[in-house]
């Protein structure tokens, strides 16, 4: 009876799942064939009813096949890339350390007691070859201590938060005591406490209001505000201003070592290659029994040295 009554109610929609299940194909296809094998051997009693009568019967939603128009999928909003820290100078970039490493290395072997006279005939002595070496070590030394006035600007940086949180706490202590004695007899005075304004936008800024608020309350003395306290709130006034200037000289400081490091690595350089060409002169590249000193000086063993200039800073 089930069967007889859902053939009937499908009946007038047949046309239009015909369509779909053409379509669609496959699996559907299959599937109303054996439907329709099941309505015709079904009894069928009484007339058919109108599809438009039952407005809850649904057809079944056949997914379009392959090819056809379709909505599309919504569209999943791509991730945001991932922002990089940002990277702070270094000591020494990777061309520096091994520009210094080289260096190093020539002025050991121009050091041999075999190789020294050799290049001496050159024009290149053994003072020549000393200051080098003390060069390079004094670049390595400048290098940290471009690297240590960095880490001191990071220690400034977290000296001088919180010394800003420790004023700011003070004055809004100060600025509460005045609220509370001219809320009711003088409010127009509670505007000379800044009360509301941003006093901590910049560093100037708060520098100059804490200065006025602290001012203001040396001479009304509101409510808890004694002398003990003005001079607590001074001294931390002071103290946020001295990160400052501390802060200001470690970063004058490393600035001025990585200047004067980047400054002595370009000296180097140059007379690195002043001294492979001195060791290019003395072992030339047509003799083949020169392949093994060339070698220790950083040249072709057949091929004669052309230096290359190369970028060496800054870090």
């Amino acid at each position: 009876m089930k069967i007889a009554q859902a053939s009937r109610a499908v009946s007038p929609c047949l046309p239009l799942v015909r369509r779909r299940v053409a379509v669609a194909g496959g699996a559907a296809r299959r599937q109303f064939t054996a439907l329709l094998k099941l309505m015709k051997t079904s009894p069928q009693t009484g007339p058919a009813p109108d599809a438009g009568a039952n407005p809850q019967l649904e057809l079944p939603m056949v997914p379009p096949a392959a090819g056809t128009d379709a909505p599309a999928p919504p569209a999943v909003p791509a991730p945001e890339p991932e922002k990089k820290p940002r990277r702070g100078p270094l000591a020494l970039n990777t061309v520096q350390v091994e520009e210094l490493n080289r260096t190093a290395l020539l002025c050991a072997e121009a050091q041999q007691p075999v190789h020294a006279p050799v290049l001496l005939e050159q024009g290149l002595d053994a003072a020549f070859v000393t200051a080098l070496v003390n060069d390079v070590t004094l670049a390595g030394r400048r290098s940290t201590n471009a690297l240590q006035c960095t880490n001191g600007i990071r220690s400034a940086t977290g000296r001088q938060d919180l010394a800003q949180q420790r004023l700011m706490k003070t004055l809004r202590q100060i600025q509460s005591a005045a609220v509370f004695k001219h809320r009711d007899t003088d409010p127009a005075r509670i505007a000379d406490y800044l009360v509301g304004q941003p006093i901590d936008d910049s560093r100037p800024l708060l520098e100059q209001a804490a200065l006025a608020i602290i001012s203001k309350a040396a001479a009304e003395r509101p409510a808890g505000i004694n002398p003990d306290f003005i001079a607590r709130a001074t001294s931390e006034r002071l103290a946020y201003v001295a990160s400052e200037d501390t802060q200001r000289d470690e970063t004058a400081a490393a600035k001025s070592e990585r200047v004067a490091r980047n400054q002595l690595v370009h000296s180097i350089k140059q007379r690195r290659i002043k001294l492979q060409l001195a060791a290019d002169t003395a072992w030339p590249s047509d003799v083949p029994e020169n392949g093994p000193v060339r070698t220790r000086f950083f040249l072709r063993p057949n091929r004669a040295y052309r230096p290359r200039q190369r970028r060496v800073g800054p870090g």
